[in-house]
């Protein structure tokens, strides 16, 4: 695809905004010297809540209007929980809890409200799946809209979806590439390498004793088809299969794989991510029609009235229709 092509799909698509990542990437860009002192480090100060709001607007929020050209074609994707994982390793995510001061989670939450509150104002749904994760309605939405999709996001499982119909944009930047630890994996065997190597972040360790260059050995063992061939077994949950393999290799780290094969599959179908869980009747929709003074409202419990001049041109108008001004409105609609 041309440069100019590409323009062109963009200034057609659906932007998808993985909310809460970059509201929190946004309040922790920078420190505020006139923040809140925090309540157990003298001399501290913890970033306010409505210090977060315009960086988010203007690092993010702004440039997404910029690209899809109105709020109408943005839909933000928010977190509903995580238990479809918790169900399959308990310890998901459990390194993450109460990983943040309360002082500063209670910032940030309110930030995240405040961010909401402007979104809302200018008519962009927020969309959320009851119980579970940001990232599967992403994938979701990547199958079931028509035309092109920018994902917006700072997470980097979600160059996953990369495909000739979906960009994703972490950080503000176009990515197409996983890399981890000096590898680099192609989007394809993304799921399989995170069920080898673990994610930390996410809180699951991967295969004992295999990590980073025992992926790279089965990938030299096996060849990028044999790893998208175990990829696949992997995810029709054919051990049989699997256990095929064993007693015809002699590569140690898959053979550790296949000694931990109930856990290796359990990874994987955690690291996977899985837009079947959404149907269009179980998704949470919460839309409000643009309005001025509810952007007024938003832009002023944030303390960011100075950008009301770049945001309200999105906001509808009421306008009386006269045959004196009737060919004006006609050329602005």
């Amino acid at each position: 695809m041309t440069t100019n092509e590409n323009e062109n799909e963009q200034s057609k698509a659906t932007s998808l905004m993985d909310l809460r990542g970059l509201v929190i990437e946004s309040y922790f860009s920078d420190k505020q010297l006139d923040g809140i002192p925090h309540p157990d480090s003298p001399g501290e100060m913890i970033n306010t809540a409505e210090f977060g709001v315009p960086i988010f607007i203007s690092k993010y929020l702004m440039p997404v209007i910029d690209i899809v050209g109105a709020p109408r074609h943005i839909i933000a994707v928010a977190d509903g929980g995580n238990n479809f994982r918790k169900q399959i390793l308990p310890d998901y995510k459990s390194n993450r809890v109460d990983s943040m001061h309360p002082a500063i989670k209670e910032q940030v939450n309110e930030c995240y409200q405040l961010c909401c509150g402007v979104l809302k104002s200018l008519g962009v749904p927020i969309v959320y799946l009851e119980d579970e994760e940001a990232d599967d309605v992403l994938a979701y939405f990547c199958k079931a809209l028509r035309g092109y999709k920018i994902i917006h996001t700072v997470d980097r499982d979600l160059i996953a979806l990369s495909s000739d119909e979906v960009s994703v944009f972490r950080k503000g930047q176009v990515e197409t590439e996983f890399s981890d630890k000096g590898v680099t994996i192609p989007v394809e065997l993304m799921y399989l390498y995170k069920s080898i190597v673990g994610d930390s972040s996410d809180g699951y360790k991967g295969i004992a004793g295999v990590g980073p260059k025992g992926y790279e050995s089965m990938l030299e063992e096996f060849g990028e088809d044999g790893m998208l061939q175990l990829s696949g077994l992997l995810d029709s949950k054919d051990r049989s299969a699997i256990n095929s393999v064993a007693p015809n290799t002699s590569n140690k780290p898959f053979l550790k794989c296949h000694a931990d094969v109930i856990n290796w599959f359990a990874q994987y179908k955690v690291a996977k991510l899985h837009p079947e869980l959404c149907t269009p009747s179980n998704l949470t929709w919460v839309q409000r029609t643009p309005d001025s003074d509810r952007l007024l409202a938003a832009l002023s419990a944030s303390k960011c009235m100075d950008l009301m001049e770049d945001l309200e041109q999105y906001c509808y108008t009421q306008t009386l229709v006269t045959s004196d001004n009737l060919e004006d409105v006609e050329k602005k609609s």
